[in-house]
């Protein structure tokens, strides 16, 4: 809801800007786990592409990382190439927002909360709140 709450102004309707979320879901969720790792506060989702008369965006160019190294990377693509518009999204104050939420809901979250799907603690971390509902779970032996 974060992500697309700041998506909303880049896109007609709300719906859209969920859908491309959900599109998108594992990069996203891949830079957000990214941002945590690093601790940085410049860490940005990126997405430029070059529209056609209906604003459809042709050639999308998607990027997550360090808002200066995107910077760096699209200003050193041929012109044609570079997106002639772009937006992007703050990861890393989209995560301060999912945390300040849930603490005035009274939810603690732990310290590290975003977790790419491929990372062995992602896993680790789903049986933990599973077993913490009373759910009987057998490590599959990732964890």
């Amino acid at each position: 809801m974060a992500i697309v709450d700041q998506l909303t102004r880049f896109f007609e309707h709300r719906k859209d800007a969920a859908e491309f979320v959900r599109a998108y879901w594992p990069q996203w969720l891949v830079t957000l786990a990214r941002a945590e790792d690093a601790r940085r506060d410049d860490f940005v989702f990126y997405v430029g592409g070059h529209p056609d008369r209906d604003w459809v965006a042709q050639g999308l160019v998607i990027r997550g990382g360090a808002f200066n190294e995107i910077v760096r990377e699209i200003a050193a693509m041929p012109p044609e190439r570079r997106p002639s518009h772009a937006f992007y999204v703050d990861l890393w104050r989209t995560a301060g927002q999912v945390r300040a939420a849930a603490k005035r809901e009274g939810v603690a979250l732990d310290e590290r909360f975003f977790y790419s799907l491929e990372d062995p603690r992602c896993e680790a971390k789903i049986f933990e709140e599973l077993r913490a509902r009373g759910y009987a779970i057998r490590d599959t032996g990732g964890a």
